[in-house]
């Protein structure tokens, strides 16, 4: 017979998170009915809701409401965001940049550091700017059988080319590559003039997408464990991509990431762009899962 054990007693979060999650629990479909209770006292500090239009509204709104209460005297030490995975701070980390706020991802590396993301823009950098050593060089590693030297010839090629792209589809150049390399070269071409066509060509959105579905995928089965939560990482990539009408344009918000400072036109800082304070004084992003969510004053 199947015995049911009803874990209801929650040791970390008020009262009043509690009585929120039990009304959110209640609208489950499909669920075992559950009552969670509190251990800890009540703070009379109920959670505050903040209904936004999409996520882009959502991290201006989260962004501004971290410049209030430092102003209101609480460091950044002791704020945080908690999330359930990194897509969901890929907007958070955008504004923060942009505001000038500094912060640390204490679940890991920040979303536009991560290696698959890396190269998936690689991929894009390249297609809007042809002579981009560093992005074909990624690039051009991710293709089977290509190493460091065969990268680096194929590049002296494309370097002294009028047309890079062009040159990539070239009979050519695909002799002068490893036998091993060939499969792999002629996926690789193939997928280039695609994201080179008119119809794609201004399509980062759609580009991410064809990269993944055109040999990005297998190689993220083959490498890493986690392939699943990175494709999908790339997935809300392209979501958050789909907003923009050029590549070049997508790309330059990318660029943001590793601004320091956010100036205003003309030069002058923005209104609400943070100054001062300490120099190690950061916000704290995290995973819910990386937290217990006692370790600040705020959580946002």
């Amino acid at each position: 017979m199947l015995q049911l054990y009803r874990l209801e007693t929650n040791y970390r979060s008020s009262p009043e998170i509690l009585m929120l999650a039990n009304a959110s629990i209640s609208h489950n479909t499909r669920q075992f009915q559950k009552n969670l209770q509190a251990v800890r006292p009540s703070h009379n500090f109920p959670p505050a809701l903040i209904p936004a239009r999409d996520s882009e509204q959502q991290a201006s709104f989260v962004a501004a409401r971290v410049l209030e209460l430092r102003d209101e005297g609480v460091p950044l030490s002791e704020m945080a965001v908690l999330y359930r995975s990194h897509f969901h701070a890929m907007e958070l980390q955008l504004e923060l940049t942009r505001r000038g706020i500094p912060y640390e991802v204490r679940s890991g590396v920040r979303f536009f550091e991560q290696a698959h993301i890396k190269d998936v823009s690689s991929y894009l950098r390249l297609i809007v700017n042809p002579r981009d050593e560093i992005a074909w060089k990624r690039v051009l590693k991710l293709i089977p059988k290509v190493g460091n030297a065969t990268a680096a010839k194929v590049w002296e090629r494309l370097a002294c080319s009028d047309e890079p792209l062009a040159l990539v589809k070239s009979e050519d150049l695909a002799k002068s590559l490893p036998k091993g390399a060939a499969a792999g070269w002629s996926e690789f071409a193939d997928l280039i003039g695609r994201m080179t066509a008119p119809e794609n060509v201004n399509s980062p959105s759609r580009q991410i997408e064809m990269i993944l579905e055109r040999g990005y995928n297998e190689y993220l089965q083959a490498n890493y464990e986690n392939a699943e939560t990175r494709e999908e990482d790339l997935r809300q990539l392209a979501n958050f991509a789909s907003r923009f009408e050029t590549t070049e344009g997508f790309l330059s918000e990318l660029a943001l990431i590793n601004t320091e400072r956010f100036s205003a036109p003309g030069g002058t800082v923005a209104e609400d762009v943070m100054m001062g304070g300490d120099e190690d004084e950061k916000l704290t992003l995290s995973s819910v899962h990386q937290a217990k969510g006692l370790e600040w004053r705020v959580v946002l």
